[in-house]
């Protein structure tokens, strides 16, 4: 075997063969559901939710779910569908044209619709997108000649915060906070950092990837606010791969979703 692989890493080899070892680690990505998180039924967000309720079955009080980047709502009739009337849901979709399409899509009476976004500080911020109730529309003007997609189209939307928000409708504590706000996901935790501290939320899911280029984020700075009070998890087709530590590897920039777990 030593011998082998000694003849296959041989400096002529390893040219030759880097087409190849382009090819696994394509699939190597894809294994580890890396470009996976965009698409819901491959994202693994199905088990998270599974996750959750089964975390929360004896919670005696209503489970508070808040659904941030809500956009048409499939993600909250999911969040229906795992915990039936025992959740309360808060969405969130700052774009009129979604907000219209979500309240018609989930008119059900424990989802609460939000014409509203949410990010580090309350205001006003442009949203800008490729087509109307686009699933990619984003507070960034995001660069993708490359995938000749362009960002010509943009409204302005208001915001507030997680923090200011749950302190108006007297939200003690958050069970799920899900975040898929294309490369905005720092901003709405930041916004959300005395709930954090004061150890309010119990879940919170993530996404990272292409957007994080555009929003100049990094996996790093969502280890170092969150890791003090979480355990982090990337989420996979069925499943959830614990971060013990915190690595240059972990700076892949293809969509994937995170969970993190209150310690």
């Amino acid at each position: 075997m030593k011998k082998f692989l000694q003849w296959l890493l041989a400096p002529a080899r390893i040219v030759l063969l880097q087409p190849v070892y382009e090819k696994l680690h394509l699939f190597t990505l894809y294994a580890m559901n890396y470009g996976g998180g965009s698409f819901t039924d491959d994202s693994g967000e199905e088990y998270v939710v599974r996750y959750v309720a089964r975390k929360t079955a004896e919670q005696s009080e209503p489970v508070t779910i808040f659904d941030v980047g809500a956009n048409v709502g499939t993600y909250a009739q999911m969040i229906l569908k795992g915990f039936g009337k025992r959740a309360t849901i808060h969405c969130f979709e700052p774009s009129r044209a979604t907000y219209q399409t979500l309240k018609a899509n989930v008119p059900e009476q424990n989802v609460y619709k939000h014409n509203i976004g949410l990010s580090d500080q309350a205001g006003e911020l442009a949203l800008y997108t490729d087509a109307e109730q686009s699933g990619m529309t984003s507070v960034y003007e995001r660069d993708l000649q490359h995938i000749q997609v362009s960002f010509a189209q943009h409204e302005v939307a208001a915001f507030s915060t997680a923090d200011e928000f749950a302190a108006s409708q007297g939200i003690k504590q958050i069970d799920l906070l899900k975040i898929d706000v294309e490369g905005h996901e720092l901003a709405v935790l930041k916004g959300a950092s005395k709930l954090i501290e004061e150890q309010r939320i119990r879940f919170i899911q993530f996404e990272f990837g292409g957007t994080s280029i555009d929003s100049r984020t990094y996996f790093r700075d969502f280890w170092h606010l969150l890791s003090p009070n979480f355990t982090l998890y990337r989420i996979v087709g069925n499943g959830l791969r614990r971060i013990d530590a915190y690595s240059e590897f972990l700076e892949i920039f293809v969509t994937v979703n995170f969970l993190a777990e209150r310690k």
